[in-house]
């Protein structure tokens, strides 16, 4: 037997056990609460001496026992003062009690001239025993009781006095009865009464003894009865909370399958429950039947009630919302969902609104068709509501819905490629959801691998530099030594072109560590206060050597005069370093290269021009990559590491950095904010201030300075200036 079938039959033992103690506890509390509203003042004697009857260990003991021996033996003292016998005519109500017990009680009355009034006195050789004996002689009153003894017996043969019993005042209103008859009646001391009483009666139709007897009995066993039922509740229910999660697995498969049941025929069978307590209610009041029975009813029909109620209840807490929303309209919606899922996302949006349409205006016209009768066009209006209600709730969770997807395209598209999209299973975009999760699954994995691939080529690239470093120096140093041996002129020419080509290298080790170190972030910046014109013609006059070697012209043009940024020194003079430097290295020989400053929409604008030798067939995205290069042959002197530094250094200076290709004219322009230093004099500020417009474009025949016959000016900044390590 599987684990779950043993769970289930655990779980409904659990409930049933709740059920029955429940079911106990309800009806003792209503069987009390209807007692108690409906005793009257003299039942609660009545109440008192049932539970006397319960409690007292002995029947003779018992308050009802002892009133009633009051009684007989006032009727029997009564007796005591007729002058004669009871003749057989003689139908006195007090005669008559004691012929109804038979041998239950044995009477003996003598009056005061020695006549036997009334003598019951069985026969010698009866097989019973009479273990209560009351005897009235010589003006007194004497109880005697016995278990084990026949009191009888003991009297005729005259050994009575050993059984006396002291007569209390649970006894009073016998000693009241014995007194008034001394005190009212001459000559008592000469009468003799016996009164015996069996301990065990026979059953006799109208013996009172023998009733009070099974009276006792069925006192007693009912309250046995109840206890017992009372503790045993208590066990069940606490059974039942030891076990109450396999209560509550019980009720949450119950819950699965009763979720598939309809909400119309819930709402149906919950009506047909109404209808048929409601009948047998009226029945109830209708029929002759005895009040008490008429309460038991009401309160068997209350507790049917409260268990559909109760199971209602539990079924609406297990399926919450599906407890209304699965029904016969949402089944057919789900059907036509099924038969339309193979239509397209608009034609099937289309299909559902004619759809909705249609069916309102169908029982539009039958609420109007039957409109005279009740029943059938309160159904169809019912059902016109309900759908309009359903369509509107759809319609609110579409548009939801729709909302998050658009939220989370927004979401990818500003970068967020974690967070996933979940839409409920009955969603009409959960199709199209699970298409963009997996779409930014794909573009998360696609970005993690490229960013591995980064992190490992710039890792391969950065180790690999780093051990060419040391041999590399070591080469340079021996180069070094060579140069100063004395050598013939052919090894001296091979020791030039040694040096020259670990420069070389040696320079780009440095690119290459310089790119590694703004790949990983561990770039330090240092801001401060520059002005990107001298900045300019500082780089250009300290390169002044290098450019006087190959056939370029310079042309440069400060339209806007000083232009204060905030940027690194150091950095952007390396920037400045590179693009003069693939300028040199891939400028069509006795071209023009063209450097221009000025303002524009409050940014300090920096661009260099020139005509390639080579043709440019890539993209501006591609030549700013690392490694790339605009000589495809890769004869040329570059590594193709310049642009992709420029790039990068510019940026983190926080700068911006663009190529724009025009057939084979190269463009690089880089923008910084423009700042304004306090410590500079106002004129200073009032020209920064007016560096709000872009310049004309610079025409190709405008008058700018050689920087080749410009002489090299001392600034503040050569200190600042030097090549990035």
């Amino acid at each position: 037997m599987s684990t779950t079938i043993k769970r289930q039959r655990k779980g409904f033992r659990a409930w049933l056990c709740f059920f029955i103690g429940l079911n106990i506890i309800l009806t003792l509390c209503a069987a009390a609460l209807i007692f108690s509203f409906n005793i009257t003042f003299d039942d609660l004697q009545h109440v008192d001496d049932i539970a006397d009857l319960a409690l007292k260990k002995e029947l003779y003991d018992t308050r009802v026992f002892k009133s009633v021996v009051a009684d007989h033996m006032g009727d029997l003292l009564g007796l005591a003062r007729r002058t004669s016998g009871v003749s057989s005519t003689y139908e006195s109500h007090r005669i008559y009690s004691f012929e109804n017990e038979v041998t239950n009680i044995a009477c003996f009355v003598q009056n005061k001239d020695g006549t036997i009034i009334y003598n019951t006195i069985p026969n010698e050789g009866y097989d019973f025993k009479y273990d209560y004996l009351l005897l009235v002689k010589d003006n007194s009153l004497k109880l005697h009781i016995s278990k084990k003894t026949d009191l009888l017996k003991e009297y005729l043969s005259d050994n009575i006095s050993g059984y006396e019993v002291t007569i209390d005042n649970s006894l009073a209103q016998l000693s009241r009865n014995f007194d008034n008859f001394i005190a009212g009646y001459d000559g008592s001391e000469d009468i003799l009464v016996v009164y015996a009483l069996r301990s065990e009666p026979e059953n006799f139709s109208s013996s009172f003894i023998y009733t009070l007897k099974e009276v006792r009995l069925w006192v007693r066993i009912g309250a046995v009865a109840v206890l017992v039922a009372l503790f045993a509740s208590i066990l069940l229910l606490i059974y039942s909370a030891i076990k109450s999660e396999d209560k509550r697995y019980f009720f949450r498969r119950c819950a699965t399958i009763t979720a598939r049941v309809w909400f119309e025929f819930k709402l149906a069978f919950a009506a047909l429950i109404a209808i048929i307590l409601g009948f047998l209610l009226e029945g109830v009041f209708n029929y002759s039947v005895s009040y008490w029975e008429e309460l038991a009813l009401v309160f068997a029909l209350l507790l049917a009630c409260f268990w559909c109620i109760y199971l209602i209840v539990k079924d609406l807490q297990y399926n919450k919302a599906e407890f209304f929303k699965h029904n016969s309209i949402r089944t057919l919606m789900r059907i036509y969902s099924r038969l339309t899922r193979r239509f397209p996302f608009e034609r099937r949006m289309l299909i559902g609104y004619w759809v909705f349409v249609a069916s309102e205006l169908a029982l539009f016209i039958l609420v109007i068709l039957t409109f005279r009768s009740a029943i059938p066009s309160t159904i169809f209006a019912i059902l016109g509501v309900a759908i309009f209600v359903i369509a509107s709730v759809k319609y609110h969770s579409f548009i939801s819905d729709t909302g998050k997807l658009v939220s989370q395209i927004n979401r990818i598209k500003s970068g967020d490629l974690s967070t996933p999209l979940d839409l409920d299973s009955r969603s009409d975009l959960q199709e199209y959801a699970h298409n963009l999760n997996s779409i930014q699954s794909g573009m998360s994995n696609a970005l993690e691998e490229q960013l591995a691939s980064e992190r490992l080529k710039v890792d391969l690239i950065t180790n690999v530099s780093h051990d060419l470093k040391t041999p590399l120096t070591s080469i340079i140093s021996y180069i070094d030594l060579l140069k100063k041996e004395p050598l013939p002129a052919q090894a001296i020419e091979y020791a030039d072109i040694l040096s020259e080509k670990a420069d070389k290298l040696n320079t780009m080790i440095h690119d290459i560590f310089a790119v590694s170190k703004a790949t990983s972030g561990n770039l330090v910046v240092e801001n401060e206060l520059l002005d990107l014109s001298r900045l300019v013609e500082q780089t250009l006059a300290d390169m002044q050597e290098k450019i006087a070697t190959f056939d370029l012209t310079f042309r440069v043009n400060h339209v806007d005069g000083p232009l204060q940024i905030r940027s690194d020194g150091q950095k952007l003079y390396r920037v400045l370093q590179n693009l003069i430097d693939n300028a040199l290295c891939y400028s069509l020989s006795g071209s023009r290269v063209h450097i221009r400053t000025w303002a524009e929409e409050g940014n300090a604008v920096l661009e260099i021009k020139n005509t390639s030798k080579h043709e440019l067939s890539f993209t501006p995205e591609e030549i700013a990559e690392r490694f790339v290069r605009g000589d495809a042959s890769r004869s040329g002197e570059g590594s193709g590491l310049g642009l992709s530094i420029a790039q990068t250094f510019t940026e983190a200076c926080g700068g911006s950095f663009s190529i724009n290709i025009d057939y084979d004219d190269f463009k690089v322009r880089i923008a910084f904010p423009l700042e304004y230093d306090e410590n500079k004099p106002e004129g200073d500020a009032v020209i920064v201030q007016q560096l709000t417009q872009s310049p004309p474009p610079l025409a190709e025949n405008a008058e700018t300075p050689d920087v080749s016959q410009q002489e090299s000016q001392p600034s503040e900044l050569d200190d600042k200036m030097g090549s990035d390590q």
